[in-house]
């Protein structure tokens, strides 16, 4: 593969999915992150806390360029300052760009293709603008990752927050002046990319041109041995109930206060909800006693797989996402899935899982209430639930770079002059 992508990001987004795609594909330049953990060490390792993980093992032979040291600094700053989340989340993305624009091998003739075309750079939105600027002077085709549906999701969030008063949640609103920043990287971005139609309407509604928008799935590389499909009981019991799994930030946006509600109503149903996540919100009284649900906490990525192997079912009723990243890691455990439409198309209905046409406590109890009585349904969804070729690695590679040819390399004449 002649063309060569630089990719910049913060964190291990998605597991590392679009760079593992390149890599695999033989078009990484180069991945410029904040943190690269050397070692294999545990999730969890106590000195380094969540960067251990902060690898991927194949990226073991790509060309990987953290910047560890003032990642550590900065990091130890924001706690002992205890600076607070959006300040937080702001100093970081100016830090990272920072400190990316400096990494990034801008002149490396390695990276130019046969007949010297510049390389390309895929970056994510809200840490990107003085890195697509840059690139573009230089002549380089950029790509915008959107990482979520924009401000749309806000307003999402902020008529939750007016529809579940009792649950009182950390969440604020973004400062002044942090939707126009990346509205200025949706401005200089060659081509934007999201992972779903859901987030290609939003962005269409706040102005974008449908036509600089790519839609590119997120991916996930496959198990490397065949997980056999799930076995069910005949029927579910109170001593073995249905155990349906939600993983991820338990907050008001994906949900959970319709799903908690619906697990009320669910009454005796042998049905068990395992909620495995950080709690962003104030826990009403009403749901703290509930037998009918397990508050397991965040847990590691290392453990993850141990909830996936043991679930019955997967939830995720979100009132908005930019993808949804946990629908395929369940149906690589061959677990089906209940999941709004709000996000990703990952779950084709009445066949590896049922799709919610409302996020509300009537529909995810009515959805519950059907597996929970038909466990030869969850068995034939389990036996078609396998992680399809368009999420696979090789699709999520090529996506990327037709979108990188169709890119504009000039960028906006007024901007780039």
């Amino acid at each position: 593969m002649d063309l060569k992508v630089v990719c910049a990001q913060i964190g291990a987004r998605d597991h590392y999915g679009f760079p593992l795609a390149l890599h695999q594909a033989g078009a990484l330049g180069a991945l410029v992150t904040d943190f690269w953990s050397r070692c294999h060490c545990a999730p969890g390792w106590p000195v380094l806390g969540p960067l251990a993980a902060r690898r991927h093992e194949g990226l073991d032979g790509a060309r990987v360029m953290p910047m560890n040291g003032r990642t550590l600094g900065l990091e130890l700053m924001f706690r002992c300052s205890g600076t607070p989340g959006w300040e937080r989340i702001i100093r970081r993305n100016a830090f990272f760009q920072r400190a990316a624009k400096a990494r990034i091998p801008w002149d490396d003739p390695g990276l130019r293709s046969a007949s010297g075309d510049a390389p390309a750079l895929f970056s994510y939105s809200y840490a990107s603008l003085a890195l697509i600027q840059e690139a573009r002077r230089r002549g380089w085709k950029t790509l915008l990752g959107q990482i979520d549906p924009g401000p749309f999701e806000a307003r999402v969030v902020e008529r939750e927050e007016e529809l579940w008063p009792e649950f009182r949640s950390s969440w604020k609103k973004a400062p002044d002046g942090y939707y126009q920043r990346w509205r200025e990287e949706l401005e200089w971005a060659g081509r934007i990319v999201v992972n779903s139609r859901w987030s290609f309407d939003a962005l269409v509604a706040e102005g974008v041109a449908p036509g600089k928008i790519d839609e590119i799935p997120l991916c996930l590389a496959g198990p490397r041995t065949p997980v056999p499909a799930k076995s069910y009981p005949a029927a579910f019991t109170r001593a073995r109930p249905l155990r349906v799994l939600f993983l991820g930030q338990i907050n008001l946006r994906k949900g959970v206060p319709a799903l908690l509600a619906a697990m009320k109503q669910l009454g005796n149903q042998p049905v068990e909800l395992w909620m495995a996540g950080t709690l962003r919100f104030e826990l009403p009284a009403r749901f703290r006693s509930c037998e009918n649900i397990k508050w397991l906490g965040r847990v590691n990525r290392g453990l993850v797989s141990a909830l996936y192997s043991k679930a019955d079912l997967f939830v995720f009723p979100t009132h908005s996402d930019g993808f949804g990243m946990t629908q395929l890691e369940a149906q690589a455990w061959r677990v089906p899935v209940i999941a709004s439409k709000n996000c990703g198309s990952v779950v084709r209905h009445g066949c590896n899982g049922l799709v919610l046409e409302e996020v509300t406590p009537e529909a995810i109890a009515r959805a519950l209430d059907y597996c929970v009585t038909n466990p030869g349904a969850l068995r034939e969804w389990s036996e078609r639930s396998l992680v399809e070729a368009r999420f696979g690695l090789a699709a999520a590679a090529s996506g990327l770079l037709d979108a990188i040819r169709r890119s504009d390399g000039t960028g906006s004449p007024e901007k780039c002059s």
